[in-house]
Order: structure tokens, then C-alpha cells, then sequence
């Protein structure tokens, strides 16, 4: 027998799963290219973003991607025209990334729709709401965090 406080919390976690799911089907509908729905591609030009030319090691470091994910997220973005890759003039082992004209337009345009969808789900939600969801986001991210990393 499955106990209340489980499906409570069950809920919680499945109304979770859906508003993430629900919000990327909107970025993805909104924005037609499949490449920019995938969360590799988000993160790697979040990343960018604030720190153009960084290693691809350190790119791993700042978004916890595993290598492989890193590697086909950088050349479906290179294919595209989105990035270049350079060799590190001081370390010729490592590469740097950077974003093209095109990588920094197309990243301007990710930003926009992001703020745009988040409107649209934020809708009615008071700025206190939206302030304790975020705080309580915040603690149960920690918390899952710390439990991952005790095993």
C-alpha cells in the first residue's frame, strides 16, 4: 500500500515534470529550429554568452555536461554556422569556443523567447508567488544536491 505523504509528493514531482515538459514544447513551437529545444544547446550558449572563447573543458566544468553531450551539441552548432572552435594558442591540446555574428543573434533571440514564454506561464502569479516558488525551487534543488552527492 502506497502511503498519502508519497502521493503527495508524487504529485508534486509529476506537476513538476509537466510544466518543465509544457515549457519547452512552447520554446520548441515557437521557435521552429529543434537544435535550440535540446538542453545541451541551451546551457552551451547560456554559457557562451558570459564567457565567449572558453575552453571546452571548462564549458563541461560550468554546465555538468557530459563530454559526449558537449561534443554533438558543439558540432551540431559548429554545422550551423552558431560556433567556431580554435585551438588555445598557449595550450595547443585544448579548444576554445566561440560564438559566430550568427551564434551571439540567434542566442539574443533564445534569451527573448525564454522571457517571452515565461510571461506566459507566470501569468497571474504574483511577484511574491513567484519570488517563494523560486525560493522553495531553490531549497529543494539544494537539498537534492546534497543527498546526490552523500550517495
Amino acid at each position: 500500500m502506497i502511503d498519502k505523504e508519497y502521493t503527495l509528493n508524487r504529485e508534486k514531482l509529476d506537476k513538476m515534470e509537466e510544466i518543465v515538459k509544457l515549457f519547452h514544447e512552447k520554446l520548441a513551437r515557437v521557435y521552429e529550429n529543434k537544435l535550440f529545444s535540446q538542453r545541451a544547446v541551451r546551457l552551451i550558449l547560456e554559457v557562451l554568452n558570459e564567457n565567449d572563447g572558453i575552453s571546452q573543458n571548462d564549458l563541461a566544468r560550468y554546465t555538468s555536461l557530459k563530454g559526449s553531450s558537449i561534443s554533438v551539441a558543439l558540432n551540431a552548432l559548429e554545422a550551423e554556422g552558431y560556433i567556431v572552435r580554435e585551438k588555445d594558442i598557449y595550450d595547443m591540446r585544448s579548444m576554445r569556443v566561440y560564438l559566430t555574428e550568427k551564434g551571439d543573434d540567434v542566442n539574443k533571440e533564445v534569451k527573448y523567447l525564454y522571457n517571452f514564454v515565461e510571461a506566459k506561464a507566470l501569468k497571474g502569479v504574483s511577484q511574491k508567488l513567484d519570488k517563494s516558488l523560486n525560493d522553495a525551487l531553490n531549497i529543494i534543488l539544494e537539498n537534492l544536491s546534497k543527498q546526490k552527492n552523500q550517495g
